[in-house]
């Protein structure tokens, strides 16, 4: 059963957030409103956002502007960081620790600029390569059997594409790793 937002009595209707227009207009802080939406259980690392997510599976919240018409949304543990540690300087990341996007806790989170947080990725093997790259042209099937025809079969470059119906540049950039490399 749900509970009110501002008051915290049971709600029988799933779908409302508050239990009347008045605790709707008598909403808590920003940063009531946010931590009821994260589950601390004791023994727990992760502090797991339970509100909304966006495509990228981080954390959204809601915060309404100044003159209360639209509200903006923030990624959560960009708003855990500003609640409990410090202002996010511009042009930097709020980073994870602990590689789970879902996770607020500000033990887990750091700072870093767009070098930081790419080397980060690329250290927790979270580069789209090879099929997880939405621009692919390519299967891994592909990429083993262009090993397999220019190692062992001998064809050329020129004869393997124009089977698989790609260009010698693909082919040759698949041979000496550069546009596909196999999982590590």
């Amino acid at each position: 059963m749900k509970t009110c937002l501002t008051c915290r009595k049971q709600i029988t209707n799933k779908r409302r957030r508050y239990c009347s227009t008045a605790c709707f207009h008598r909403r808590r802080n920003v940063s009531d409103r946010f931590w009821s939406y994260v589950e601390n259980s004791s023994g727990a690392d992760c502090w797991q956002w339970l509100g909304c997510f966006n495509r990228k599976g981080y954390g959204t919240f809601s915060i309404g502007n100044s003159s209360g018409l639209r509200n903006s949304s923030e990624l959560a543990h960009r708003v855990a960081w500003e609640l409990l540690k410090a202002p996010i300087p511009e042009g930097r990341h709020v980073l994870h620790h602990c590689d789970n996007t879902g996770c607020v806790n500000p033990g887990h989170l750091f700072l870093g600029d767009d070098r930081i947080n790419a080397e980060d990725r690329n250290a927790k093997g979270r580069t789209a390569k090879g099929e997880r790259n939405g621009m692919h042209k390519l299967t891994q099937n592909d990429v083993d059997w262009v090993h397999v025809y220019a190692n062992q079969a001998g064809w050329t470059g020129m004869f393997i594409a124009e089977c698989l119906g790609i260009s010698k540049s693909t082919v040759y950039s698949v041979l000496n790793d550069e546009g596909w490399r196999y999982p590590r």
